[in-house]
């Protein structure tokens, strides 16, 4: 059996295309310190050999409406590329620990950084609720910046942390 036997005939053609015909690696930089119009989205998953409940949230720029620091260069270049519209942030928050107790420090920024805004707004008694009203609406949120290093591969990582949010309403 050929190793491209079962492929749909879409995925054929990609794999019949060229090298240069891919995208260039891009990478992750996270959006700059700031104040942005996101959309909001969620998703129920589970992480890590733990299977660890976790609810993954989808921040979807819509506008930006304030960089930290932006300024101009002497040729009248903004100083902090301004980012494009769709660009998307992502903040998961483990609802346990991997020996299954409560992860107080990921639930406490759950709450604090988008259920309680949403609650405020959409109403809703449980977390699904709450999350399931509010799915889609814009938000108002400040951004930062977190730096941490990767436990198995000793990597510096930059990703955004919330700092504040509103129901855009």
């Amino acid at each position: 059996m050929s190793d491209t036997e079962n492929l749909s005939a879409e995925f054929e053609d990609i794999l019949d295309s060229t090298i240069e015909d891919l995208a260039d690696y891009v990478g992750f930089e996270p959006l700059p310190l700031g104040t942005y119009k996101m959309q909001f989205g969620y998703e129920f998953d589970t992480v890590g050999d733990s299977n660890i409940p976790t609810v993954k949230v989808t921040l979807t720029l819509q506008e930006v409406i304030e960089i930290v620091g932006q300024g101009q260069d002497s040729s009248g270049n903004p100083i902090i590329a301004i980012p494009e519209e769709g660009r998307k942030v992502f903040r998961s928050y483990l609802m346990r620990k991997k020996d299954g107790s409560k992860n107080e420090i990921s639930e406490g920024q759950l709450k604090q950084e988008i259920l309680t805004p949403l609650k405020e707004v959409f109403g809703g008694n449980t977390i699904k609720e709450i999350l399931h009203n509010g799915d889609g609406c814009s938000m108002i949120c400040t951004l930062g910046i977190r730096r941490r290093k990767d436990k198995e591969t000793k990597e510096i990582r930059s990703e955004n942390t919330i700092k504040a949010s509103i129901v855009d309403a």
